[in-house]
């Protein structure tokens, strides 16, 4: 049965560090979770994992990234890990298509999202390109050239004709190699 990681199992734990860094902190096995770290919700509401929460409560403020480093299997102590101030990953300044992150070209959802990327595509659908009426390796959706079926959970859906042909010729090609 897991127990719960308690507030005072933790404060001991803050009391500890305040008295001496070095001392390794090691979790009963039955309060630790089977991955990852214990994570802690501290006294402003953020959740943490417990290594952070007691590098915030000693130092007071938190890293970016901890390593563990102490030979110690299952130690908690913020102390023993190596920690930097700074992110970890570089901070992207241009969108994977080579546009640059600039406050005009950028929309934030969660993500950046680059509205030169956006356009582009938004222009490429007007002109046909991939777009409604389109199937995605280009071939127009005609009445000649689809065909509707249901999916399994009842949703009818349209599919081109020429990539299904494309499709089962390929099938078939490389069924005729493996069998000799």
């Amino acid at each position: 049965m897991r127990r719960r990681l308690d507030a005072w199992i933790v404060e001991d734990m803050v009391r500890a560090l305040e008295n001496d860094r070095d001392v390794c902190l090691v979790l009963n096995p039955s309060v630790r979770p089977q991955t990852g770290m214990p994570r802690v919700k501290g006294e402003d509401g953020k959740r943490r994992s417990l290594p952070r929460h007691l590098l915030y409560r000693t130092v007071g403020e938190t890293a970016h990234s901890l390593l563990a480093a102490c030979p110690t299997s299952g130690c908690m102590n913020p102390h023993h890990f190596e920690w930097s101030m700074r992110r970890s990953r570089p901070v992207r300044t241009h969108c994977p298509n080579g546009h640059e992150y600039t406050p005009e070209n950028i929309e934030v959802h969660g993500d950046y999202r680059c509205k030169t990327c956006y356009q582009e595509r938004l222009a490429r659908n007007r002109k046909g390109e991939h777009g409604r009426g389109y199937c995605r390796h280009g071939h127009k959706l005609t009445k000649s050239n689809t065909y509707l079926y249901t999916t399994a959970s009842g949703i009818t859906r349209r599919k081109c004709r020429k990539c299904a042909v494309e499709t089962m010729r390929a099938y078939r090609e490389r069924k005729a190699m493996a069998n000799g």
